[in-house]
């Protein structure tokens, strides 16, 4: 069909049916989709809570959160998705104050008694989280993998604190500090949370593991050493 100059007539768009939701339903069902993501993610963490990670399923996480498989399986592809979801969700605090070991120093040992508290407190607050943490560690290579990367990254911002404040690692600072962290998170949960008693002494032990590793540290500041020695030997003048 032509019009009277011979031109033709601009295609009418057609219904939004060909074309998805309209600008003004989009906000709307991005908002209902993060919904219920996040109700799904609740529910693992609750699920988490009451059964364990290992013991935990998709059907018991869609059943809390009142959705369908289908429904899970456009948000997660499996229950370890959720758990790296709950994580990223609730570790933030948690993350912060075991990276807090960067602030304290070589020699101090009433900093590295300080970051054990603050850690502990956090643990505590987020037995839940910790618990996850520890259970998924051991529950298979793909999640473990997650959580160990976690750990990671709080050693290397340990470290990068630890730089800032004048210090110079060893290549295998960030390494050592991982593994130390690791055994932190898991003295942290059968001492912290589960309360079971620990043998006399092991916190000092503690203590002294990641004093040993502080101590390889190198100050790009000479001054620092002298404070350090003054902090560790206050009487040492007498």
């Amino acid at each position: 069909m032509s019009m009277a100059d011979g031109s033709t007539p601009p295609r009418r768009r057609r219904a939004t049916a060909s074309t998805g939701a309209s600008p003004r339903q989009r906000p709307l069902r991005e908002a209902q989709k993060e919904l219920t993501r996040q109700r799904l993610i609740t529910a693992g963490l609750e699920v988490f809570s009451q059964h364990g990670y290992a013991a935990a399923t998709v059907e018991e996480i869609t059943e809390r959160a009142n959705v369908g498989r289908t429904t899970f399986y456009t948000h997660f592809q499996s229950k370890a998705d959720v758990a790296f979801a709950v994580a990223s969700a609730q570790g933030l605090s948690l993350n912060a104050s075991v990276a807090s070991l960067g602030e304290a120093r070589p020699g101090d040992r009433a900093s590295v008694s300080a970051w054990l508290d603050r850690v502990a407190r956090q643990s505590e607050q987020q037995s839940v989280l910790v618990t996850l943490v520890v259970q998924a560690i051991v529950a298979g290579p793909e999640i473990a993998e997650h959580f160990i990367d976690v750990q990671r990254r709080s050693a290397e911002a340990a470290v990068r604190q630890l730089v800032d404040a004048g210090w110079r690692p060893t290549e295998r600072t960030t390494q050592r500090l991982m593994l130390l962290i690791t055994l932190v998170v898991r003295w942290m949960h059968t001492h912290v949370v589960q309360r079971v008693a620990m043998p006399e002494g092991s916190r000092d032990a503690l203590i002294d593991l990641v004093l040993a590793e502080l101590d390889t540290l190198r100050p790009a500041d000479p001054e620092i050493t002298g404070a350090a020695s003054r902090t560790e030997r206050p009487d040492s003048g007498r």
